[in-house]
């Protein structure tokens, strides 16, 4: 600062008249002179020309020329002014009165030592970066400053080299913004104004902070409204002054806000139940405090408390509300919200209910109605699919739909109900027109490693607990599981050469597996209980209608396994192992007429028999029955083969 003092009193000198040393002179000589004495001044008769320079010697004053450089030798006398060496004799230039550096559009600038004094200014509509080199440089030492202004747009930056500016790294100035920059040797200190913006509808207004940097948010300007992206925290503060709203009257007013988010006066004291006086208590509890208007507690001595983290309410909370977004929650708002409770459906009365468990336990969500009856409906949006998991991860945890029914439907029709009486299951696909599609398909699993030596049925239809007790009368025909045929019909004429109600695929042998037998049917032998007459693993009934009608049709050999009946008189001849009541043959035949094959359990019904022999004779039935066949022949010798069924 004194050096800046110096400055100007030297440009006072330059510019004016003066004299320094001797005795003061009756006539001054023209502005812009410098008179500079080493004696007595007696200027006799001396006319000095403007803008020469008066120089004493030996008593006697000449006008003439100043000295190249206007160089003036003086003796510092204090440390005050600084010459080098200080104090000591040195010289001093007094050149330019110009303390300006406009560096206009520039975009980067480094200071100089020849800046010292002086103040740059800058006027760019985008960023300057301005160099200020280390304090404590030659040039830079402990004392000397500078001004810095920006009139752009833009932001200047000043970065010192290595050393810092008010304890940063740099110092920012925004439009309008000053800096006074000041060297102590090591660092940089500065005084200022960081700038300002031109604040208009829809502007932000941005705070800076120490080390000159704008904050994430500040105010919002919209033309009608100012409004913070960020919380005020307000610490240490007794009180927060008095707020004054002109457009209320009276004294002891209640305020009030209306629909539009108007703050206005009662027009009324205060009275109970009104609000009253209330008290913010920042204790250890951060609780918030309700009085009434006597000054009494309401709901206890803490309703509200903060942890500086979470809001707690102690008391019960109850929200009157009749609109469409009674309470609303999300982190924009309305806008797309993570919750929100519709109360806007006229004589509202029905709701949720929410009830927590203990750990380990159900958490319950439950219809709730003035009524006896209401209905619950959870719905996804648009085509979004409704997942339901049981478990925090796929597989862990079942879902238990406990009903008096239960439906499944599409477009509103329904697919699959269970029945609200009898416990029955209904299946009824909607019907479609075009492709071919699988109306029920079952895809079994790759299992693997499954229990060595025990079967592992891969679906079961288990009817075996299930007793099914009829009311007292004659029943023709009781069946458990009845497959019904479609109905295949074409557009246009066309040929269906097979058609099956239910068809059957062998298994497969897989991998490491020798299987000796594999049954696209298979019906094991069983011990029937109660009084049963006859019992048939396949009964077959021929169908009505067609041009043929069979009740069998077998494209193969049959294999028939059971007891091998006995033959009686047949040319001393005897049934061949393998044989069985269906099918095999007697062999050992010598000159018979006639053979009897008695079935080693009698039959359903007479069965439909053929026989064939090794020769060519062509045996006839003479008579048949349930429980034996008698086959006549000429005279045969050698084999004869039978097949019954």
């Amino acid at each position: 600062m004194t050096k800046r003092i110096l400055s100007l009193l030297l440009t006072l000198l330059i510019s004016g008249n003066a004299y320094a040393g001797g005795s003061q002179p009756t006539n001054w000589p023209s502005n812009g002179n410098l008179i500079v004495s080493n004696g007595t001044y007696s200027p006799t008769g001396i006319a000095p020309i403007n803008g020469n320079c008066l120089i004493g010697s030996a008593g006697a004053w000449v006008s003439g020329a100043c000295s190249a450089g206007g160089s003036v030798s003086v003796t510092a006398t204090t440390p005050d002014l600084v010459v080098t060496p200080s104090p000591g004799t040195g010289t001093f230039t007094i050149g330019s009165t110009n303390l300006l550096n406009a560096q206009g559009t520039a975009a980067s600038y480094t200071i100089l030592s020849t800046d010292l004094g002086k103040t740059v200014t800058h006027n760019k509509s985008t960023a300057v970066a301005v160099t200020l080199p280390q304090a404590g440089t030659t040039g830079f030492g402990a004392g000397v400053a500078f001004s810095e202004v920006n009139f752009g747009a833009g932001t200047a930056t000043i970065s010192p080299t290595t050393s810092t500016i008010n304890g940063a790294a740099n110092l920012k100035l925004y439009t309008g913004g000053w800096a006074y920059p000041i060297s102590d040797g090591t660092n940089w200190f500065s005084i200022g104004f960081p700038g300002y913006g031109t604040i208009t509808t829809n502007a932000l207004t941005k705070f800076i902070d120490s080390s000159g940097a704008t904050t994430a948010s500040g105010l919002l300007d919209n033309g009608t409204t100012i409004s913070t992206g960020e919380a005020f925290t307000v610490t240490g503060a007794t009180s927060l002054g008095s707020t004054t709203l002109t457009s209320i009257t009276g004294s002891t007013q209640c305020l009030q806000v209306n629909s539009s988010g108007v703050v206005s006066g009662t027009g009324s004291t205060c009275g109970a139940g009104g609000g009253g006086s209330g008290t913010v208590n920042s204790g250890t509890a951060n609780q918030l405090a309700f009085y009434s208007s006597t000054g009494t507690a309401v709901s206890g001595t803490s309703d509200i408390t903060d942890s500086g983290t979470t809001v707690g309410v102690n008391v019960p909370t109850v929200v009157t509300s009749a609109s469409a977004s009674a309470l609303t929650v999300g982190a924009s708002g309305a806008t797309n919200p993570a919750l929100t409770v519709d109360a806007s459906t006229a004589s509202s009365v029905t709701g949720i209910a929410i009830k927590s468990a203990a750990t380990a336990g159900t958490t319950t969500i439950t219809a709730t109605d003035s009524g006896s009856n209401s209905g619950l409906t959870i719905q996804s949006k648009g085509t979004g699919n409704l997942f339901l998991y049981g478990g925090s991860s796929v597989g862990t945890g079942g879902i238990f739909i406990n009903g008096g029914g239960f439906t499944l439907s599409r477009g509103g029709v329904t697919t699959f109900s269970i029945g609200t009486s009898g416990g029955n299951y209904a299946f009824s696909p909607i019907a479609i027109s075009g492709g071919a599609t699988t109306r029920f398909l079952y895809t079994g699993a790759a299992d693997t490693a499954l229990t060595a030596s025990t079967e592992a049925i891969a679906q079961h239809f288990n009817n075996a607990a299930a007793v099914r007790q009829h009311a007292t009368g004659a029943l023709t025909l009781q069946r458990d599981f009845v497959v019904t045929g479609a109905t295949d019909g074409f557009v246009g004429a066309s040929t269906l050469t097979d058609g099956a109600t239910l068809a059957l695929a062998l298994k497969n042998c897989g991998t490491n597996g020798t299987c000796t037998n594999e049954s696209g049917l298979y019906v094991p032998t069983q011990a029937l209980t109660g009084t049963v007459t006859n019992g048939f693993a396949l009964n077959v009934s021929a169908p009505s209608g067609a041009t043929n009608n069979y009740a069998a049709r077998i494209n193969g050999n049959l294999l028939f396994d059971g007891t091998a009946p006995t033959v009686g008189t047949c040319g001393g001849g005897s049934v061949a192992t393998g044989s069985t009541n269906h099918k095999g043959q007697v062999t050992g035949i010598s000159a018979a007429t006639a053979c009897t094959i008695t079935f080693s359990a009698p039959l359903g019904a007479a069965p439909t028999c053929t026989f064939t022999t090794n020769a060519a004779i062509t045996p006839t039935i003479s008579t048949i029955s349930t429980t034996a066949v008698t086959a006549a022949m000429s005279s045969l010798t050698g084999t004869l083969y039978y097949q019954c069924l």
